[in-house]
């Protein structure tokens, strides 16, 4: 169990994703914080926007 600090902190982070998520998915993946792999890593039934933004991070060359 988590803290109601700790929860809410989380659901900010998640809002703050959520606001511009190609940009700021985008922004983790050029800066090596997120392999395309985990994007998808325990995500069965992503959302088909999801699925959109992060298949453009598949060829790790564009990253640079």
């Amino acid at each position: 169990m988590q803290s109601i600090e700790e929860r809410h902190h989380l659901i900010q982070l998640v809002m703050w994703l959520l606001v511009e998520p190609e940009m700021r998915l985008g922004a983790a993946w050029r800066a090596g914080a997120v392999r395309y792999n985990l994007f998808l890593k325990d995500f069965d039934d992503a959302p088909n926007w999801y699925i959109h933004i992060v298949s453009k991070f598949t060829d790790w060359r564009q990253r640079f």
